[in-house]
């Protein structure tokens, strides 16, 4: 299955804690974390702005729960950066500090 293409990303916190997140590319984690926050808020991040991103790169989601574990997304969860796309994916994040899963919702 060919993943989705996007050019923005929105991250809802359905968790137990408060969770901040980065995206990576290429294997590599590039950009710096989001600010935290707590559930039941989502905050997005329009790709166009992260610097050294190209469009065709896949990128990675990674969450950190504050206290807790950090985890990414991988396989079919992750998507394809496309400058020239208005589409947004939308993850949701629930769990605990210690077991929680990432999920794209659309």
């Amino acid at each position: 299955m060919a993943l989705e293409r996007a050019s923005r990303i929105s991250v809802t916190n359905s968790a137990g804690f408060d969770l901040k997140f980065r995206v990576g590319w290429n294997g590599n984690q590039n950009n710096d974390w989001s600010s935290s926050y707590p559930n039941p808020q989502i905050q997005s991040l329009d790709l166009t702005t992260v610097g050294g991103l190209a469009s065709g790169d896949e990128v990675t989601l990674t969450v950190h729960a504050d206290g807790g574990r950090t985890h990414n997304t991988s396989g079919d969860d992750n998507i394809i950066f496309d400058s020239s796309s208005t589409n947004t994916v939308n993850y949701t994040v629930t769990g605990t500090t210690l077991i929680f899963t990432i999920h794209k919702t659309n």
